[in-house]
């Protein structure tokens, strides 16, 4: 889902990454000027896919990069009566997979992801990387005999 108070800061960063300036993501996609500086500022609702089919087309990535890849909104339920929710703007694949990971970790078991952080964040790397050849052992194994 994205969020449309956030999409504008995206063209915006991804045009002047671009080097692009307004007027020339305008005349690339072939929306007023008017129309990108509405958008970039955020006081465009309701922005149709086929405005942003163009943007992206201009901006040389796909509609599904920049509306799934560039913003990540995400509900987190804490316990049934409070939620969370995350929105990211996202530069890196590499994060993007990471935060989806870590979301998805907290979600599947909170207590092992909880542990985990404090792994990461707290003991030496040589006990990390001790921890870790020792987890992929066990992966391997469990793969080898998913049943035991």
């Amino acid at each position: 889902m994205i969020d449309e108070k956030h999409i504008g800061n995206l063209i915006k960063q991804i045009r002047k990454r671009s080097g692009l300036s307004q007027r020339q993501l305008a005349t690339l996609s072939g929306i007023s000027n008017t129309e990108i500086s509405n958008i970039e500022a955020n006081k465009r609702r309701n922005i149709s896919p086929s405005i942003l089919s163009k943007i992206a087309s201009a901006l040389g990535i796909t509609y599904e990069k920049l509306i799934k890849s560039g913003v990540l909104y995400q509900e987190f339920k804490i316990d049934n009566k409070h939620t969370v929710d995350f929105l990211i703007v996202l530069d890196e694949s590499k994060l993007d997979d990471t935060v989806v990971q870590a979301i998805e970790m907290v979600e599947i078991d909170s207590e092992w992801a909880d542990i985990a952080y404090l792994v990461a964040k707290e003991l030496p790397q040589q006990v990390r990387d001790n921890l870790k050849e020792y987890a992929a052992l066990l992966l391997d194994k469990y793969e080898k005999n998913p049943h035991k």
